[in-house]
């Protein structure tokens, strides 16, 4: 749609990809803060921890999209870093986060259940804002279709190069509209919730059930073994430990 808000230069420009990222991080941090002060945890300990959780969430999104799309940076590993125009894979940038929140939260000596807790609906709402990006830039998108969602990219984004004049599924809006209704459903179960872990498998479930759902529809990723993607694939590793780790935290110490 609009990969490129404004231009500065001929050679520089703000892209939507990039600006609608740092958005969703900004946002993503003020709601961990929000979230953070329920549990008595000081906004500076939430910010330092934001720094290393971004910076993993890039690292970890960059590397696994790199690896998934290698032949595309073989002839231009200066691509690799531009990450302003789109190419982040979720799961990456979740895994390596997850590792680092964990050992930032044992290092400050706070329960990392109770940690994760209060990250998921940020990382959520952040998500949701992110897929903004996605739109405008044109990456992450549907199968062509020919109901009344069906829109046509510009033929220099990444949709629209691939289904030029063809009406395809948004499925980036799709994504932000499901996960804005994932953060509020996290934000209920936060203000019932009786055990520590029981928001972040929440979250872990329903994305999973989401992303599973919407890769029928997603118009840039090829099937690999038994008619689904590689992406869904581990959502259904996922959605299992999802499962399991909320019937496992359950049986234990419940919040007084």
């Amino acid at each position: 749609m609009h990969p490129v808000l404004f231009r500065i230069t001929e050679t520089i420009a703000i892209r939507s990809y990039g600006v609608m990222l740092a958005i969703a991080f900004f946002v993503g941090i003020i709601i961990a803060i929000r979230f953070a002060k329920r549990e008595g945890i000081k906004s500076s300990v939430v910010i330092d921890l934001s720094l290393w959780v971004i910076l993993a969430t890039i690292i970890g999104g960059r590397l696994l999209y790199v690896l998934m799309n290698l032949k595309d940076y073989l002839s231009s590993p200066l691509d690799i870093l531009r990450i302003w125009q789109g190419g982040l894979i979720f799961y990456g940038g979740f895994f390596l986060s997850i590792l680092v929140a964990v050992w930032f939260f044992k290092r400050n000596k706070i329960n990392e259940w109770r940690g994760l807790d209060l990250l998921s609906p940020a990382a959520a709402i952040g998500y949701a804002i992110a897929r903004i990006g996605c739109f405008l830039n044109g990456c992450c998108y549907g199968k062509p279709t020919d109901g009344p969602f069906g829109l046509i990219f510009s033929p220099e984004s990444a949709a629209g190069s691939h289904y030029f004049g063809v009406p395809i599924h948004p499925t980036q809006l799709y994504a932000m509209v499901i996960n804005l209704a994932i953060f509020f459903v996290l934000w209920y179960v936060y203000s019932r919730r009786r055990f520590y872990g029981q928001v972040f498998w929440s979250y872990v479930f329903l994305y999973s059930v989401y992303r599973f759902l919407i890769e029928f529809v997603r118009g840039d990723k090829g099937q690999i073994a038994f008619g689904m993607t590689a992406i869904q694939l581990v959502t259904i590793a996922l959605f299992v430990c999802s499962i399991i780790g909320y019937l496992e935290l359950r049986r234990g110490e419940t919040i007084d």
